[in-house]
């Protein structure tokens, strides 16, 4: 068990200060952490630091008309990484396009720090459920074809 690595979370937020305080808050809580002040960094750091295992993307961090949510789709294509958003506003079109990204939570920015915590914990969990889930759905396909194979023309197996 000493030898598992600490969760990372890379936390994307235009204030380094606040984003700094969540990281220090976040390794209290037993995770590592990267910051990135934007979207371009974010990409960065997920193409040259693959442990990134979450994201944290402050609604507000973008550059040049790209917001965190923008730069979660950015993202996302890069990569399937969790993303949880924090912000400081909850307005029915924030939350319309946080919709269109596949967010594994949402925490408002003065959330206590076991709030922030248990959303991410929440949000390694279901990354942890879905791969669990993808994990024995292809065991189930692996494991149906044989059958199959000699359902449908037993003469078509061959050996390579």
């Amino acid at each position: 068990m000493g030898n598992e690595r600490a969760k990372s979370v890379l936390i994307v937020a235009a204030d380094t200060i606040a984003a700094a305080a969540k990281g220090a808050t976040l390794q209290e809580f037993g995770y590592s952490t990267l910051m990135a002040a934007g979207a371009e960094e974010a990409l960065y750091l997920l193409k040259y630091a693959p442990s990134v295992d979450l994201v944290l993307m402050d609604t507000d961090a973008g550059v040049d008309g790209v917001d965190g949510i923008d730069a979660a789709m950015a993202l996302q294509r890069e990569r399937r990484v969790p993303v949880v958003f924090q912000s400081d506003s909850s307005d029915r079109g924030l939350l319309e396009r946080m919709a269109s990204v596949d967010s594994f939570g949402f925490v408002d920015k003065d959330a206590s720090d076991e709030a922030l915590a248990a959303t991410i914990y929440i949000a390694f969990q279901r990354q942890s459920a879905e791969r669990k889930a993808r994990e024995d759905c292809l065991r189930k396909m692996l494991a149906a074809i044989p059958d199959i194979i000699s359902i449908n023309n037993p003469e078509a197996v061959y050996a390579f």
